[in-house]
């Protein structure tokens, strides 16, 4: 239930104002109404949000920590027994992970701004979703990986909510 305000002026002529037709003092009364129904662009803000959220996540998986970001070290766990990166190769794959948590984040704050805008913003929305789409699949095809197979069920998932 929302409590609403109602201002209320009538214009008539009174004694208690000398009878010039002057206004009355503005009264304030409540009304109660009751909240609209949830409808499509509000569970589009939402999940827009959501999708940002787990951007943001992947972000900071990818940047911390500087010297071995943790979605490194889970890749790491593939190699071969016995096998380490060396420090040249540590610092250059860091670099490049890095590069994808910063575009990470970039994507994050799109989503969040498609989100804040809603409708003006729906085609904003549409390009960053067919984008996670995109990296999503390729980062699943190459990394094999889960985390990127979300990422592309829910670029496809909003891409389908948008219309």
């Amino acid at each position: 239930m929302v409590l609403r305000f109602v201002l209320e002026a009538k214009h008539r002529p009174t004694a208690a104002y000398g009878g010039r037709g002057e206004r009355d003092p503005v009264r304030i009364t409540p009304e109660t109404t009751s909240l609209p129904p949830l409808d499509e662009a509000h569970h589009m803000k939402w999940f827009l949000v959501a999708v940002g959220a787990l951007h943001t996540l992947f972000m900071l998986a990818e940047l911390f920590p500087w010297s071995f970001p943790t979605l490194l070290q889970k890749v790491s766990a593939r190699l071969p027994a016995g096998e380490q990166w060396t420090d040249r190769q540590q610092r250059l794959v860091a670099t490049v992970v890095h590069n994808a948590g910063i575009y990470n984040g970039v994507l994050a704050g799109g989503l969040f701004w498609a989100a804040w805008f809603g409708d003006p913003a729906r085609d904003l929305a549409r390009v960053l979703l067919v984008g996670v789409v995109i990296v999503g699949v390729f980062g699943t095809v190459t990394l094999r990986s889960w985390p990127t197979a979300i990422q592309a069920l829910l670029g496809i998932a909003g891409v389908a909510l948008l219309r």
